[in-house]
C-alpha cells in the first residue's frame, strides 16, 4: 500500500495561467491558454470551463492550439495545475467580459446573438487575455504555500515468477480526492496512466551505461523497455472521493491531478514486489540484507530470489 498528499498549485512564477478569450459577431466562442494539450484533457477541461461561466454550450466554443501568436511568456506545462492555472484565467476572461456583456443579456433576455451584436454597436469589448493565478491571502497560507493537497491512497496485488524474476499486477485499488472534478473520465483516465508510468519507472525502466565507452546501454526504444497493454492489471479499480466546496480548491472546487498516483504507484508496486521477495527468502532461510534498489526488473528480482 502507498499514499500521497501532493501540495497544488505550486508557488513561484510558474505559477499562473494566461487565457485569451474572443466573441465572434456570430456568437461563437474562441478561446486560447497558455497550456499546452499533450493527451491530458486540459483543453476539454477548459472548453467546459468556459462553457459553464459563459452559459454558452459546449458546440459553440473552440480551442485553438496553444502558440506564442496568441498568449506569450506562459510558464512550462507541467506539474498537475494547468486546470488550476489556466482556469483560473479562463475565468478571469470570461467575468470582465460578462461584466459589460450580462446587462445586455438581460434586456434582451438572453438572447446571446443579438445581444453580441449589440454589444458590438456599442462599442463593448468582445474580446480580452487575462492571467490566472492564486489568491495565497484568501485561504490563509504564506506565498510559498499549497492552499490546497490532493490526497491518495492505494492497494496492490502482485506476484512474482522467482524463476524467470517476472512480476505481474493482479489487481490495483486506489481512491483520490479530486475534489469536485472538472471530468471524471479525464480524471480516471490521468490515474490510470500515472499508475503506469510509476510501475513501469520501478519495474523495467533500467538505465545501464557501456563500462568501456561510457555510452548509454537503452539508446532506442527497443533497448528502453516500458510498461506493455498487457501489463495492465485486468483488475484496475478507481474511486473519485468528491468533496463539495473542498477547502482551497480553485477552478469549481477542483483539484490537480497527474502526478499524485504516480508517487502512489512507485511505493505501492516497489514495496509489494519486495514483500514477495522477502518472503520466498525468509521462506528459504535466508536473512541477509536485501539491498532494494529500483528499478526491480526481471534480473534484478531473479538475482534476489536465488542467493
Amino acid at each position: 500500500m502507498s499514499s500521497v498528499r501532493f501540495g497544488l498549485p505550486h508557488a513561484g512564477p510558474t505559477g499562473h495561467g494566461i487565457a485569451s478569450l474572443l466573441i465572434n459577431l456570430d456568437g461563437s466562442v474562441q478561446l486560447s491558454i497558455g497550456g499546452t494539450e499533450m493527451g491530458q484533457g486540459l483543453n476539454q477541461k477548459m472548453l467546459q470551463v468556459c462553457s459553464q461561466a459563459l452559459k454558452r454550450p459546449i458546440k459553440t466554443i473552440t480551442i485553438v492550439d496553444t502558440s506564442t501568436d496568441k498568449v506569450t511568456n506562459a510558464p512550462e506545462t507541467g506539474g498537475s495545475q494547468n486546470a488550476d492555472t489556466n482556469g483560473l484565467a479562463v475565468l478571469a476572461c470570461c467575468e470582465k467580459i460578462m461584466s459589460k456583456l450580462k446587462p445586455i443579456l438581460d434586456k434582451n433576455e438572453g438572447d446571446w446573438e443579438k445581444s453580441v451584436r449589440e454589444a458590438y454597436g456599442a462599442f463593448v469589448p468582445l474580446q480580452c487575455t487575462e492571467y490566472g493565478f492564486v489568491e495565497r491571502n484568501k485561504f490563509g497560507v504564506g506565498d510559498m504555500e499549497s492552499p490546497y493537497n490532493t490526497t491518495g491512497a492505494c492497494a496492490v496485488e502482485v506476484e512474482i515468477d522467482t524463476l524467470t524474476g517476472y512480476n505481474k499486477v493482479l489487481r490495483v485499488d486506489i481512491v483520490m480526492d479530486v475534489g469536485e472534478s472538472l471530468n471524471p473520465a479525464i480524471d480516471i483516465g490521468q490515474i490510470e496512466g500515472a499508475f503506469m508510468q510509476g510501475y513501469g519507472l520501478v519495474t523495467c525502466e533500467k538505465i545501464t551505461f557501456n563500462n568501456t565507452t561510457g555510452f548509454l546501454d537503452q539508446n532506442s526504444a527497443g533497448k528502453y523497455k516500458i510498461p506493455k497493454a498487457s501489463d495492465v492489471p485486468k483488475d484496475f479499480r478507481i474511486k473519485l472521493l468528491g468533496i463539495n466546496k473542498a477547502n482551497g480548491a480553485q477552478v469549481y472546487s477542483s483539484k490537480g491531478i497527474g502526478e499524485p498516483p504516480l508517487m502512489m504507484s512507485c511505493g505501492a508496486v516497489h514495496s509489494a514486489i519486495m514483500y514477495c521477495v522477502d518472503d520466498w527468502r525468509k521462506e528459504n532461510g535466508i536473512e541477509e540484507f536485501v539491498d532494494t534498489i529500483s528499478p526491480l526488473s526481471a534480473d534484478k528480482i531473479q538475482e534476489l530470489c536465488s542467493k
